[in-house]
């Protein structure tokens, strides 16, 4: 069976969480539709603990087969996503799969 590929925000308004908050760029504007990146309009979310400890989820309220991750970067800020990668939980936070393979 071939499957038709869409491409299609999984993420868009769903529930977002993270480990820290740097002022008032909440975890919800990652996932709000805005991809401009700019930081002086409040358009991105950011952590306020800049290690590799940080992170940011959001909860995608099923179970899809994902193909493809797309992540826009905050224009002034693009150093700080040089060490990240994705990771697919299932429910109550078990890991589920290692994503970077996408």
């Amino acid at each position: 069976m071939d499957l038709e590929r869409r491409r299609f925000n999984l993420a868009l308004s769903k529930h977002t969480t993270m480990s820290s908050q740097q002022g008032d760029f909440v975890p919800s504007r990652a996932v709000d539709g805005n991809r401009d990146g700019g930081t002086e309009l409040l358009t991105c979310s950011a952590t306020k603990d800049k290690t590799t400890k940080s992170w940011w989820q959001v909860d995608l309220q099923g179970v899809y087969l994902i193909t493809e991750v797309i992540i826009t970067n905050g224009v002034k800020y693009g150093e700080l996503l040089l060490h990240w990668e994705p990771r697919a939980l299932r429910s109550h936070g078990h890991l589920g799969s290692d994503m970077r393979h996408l």
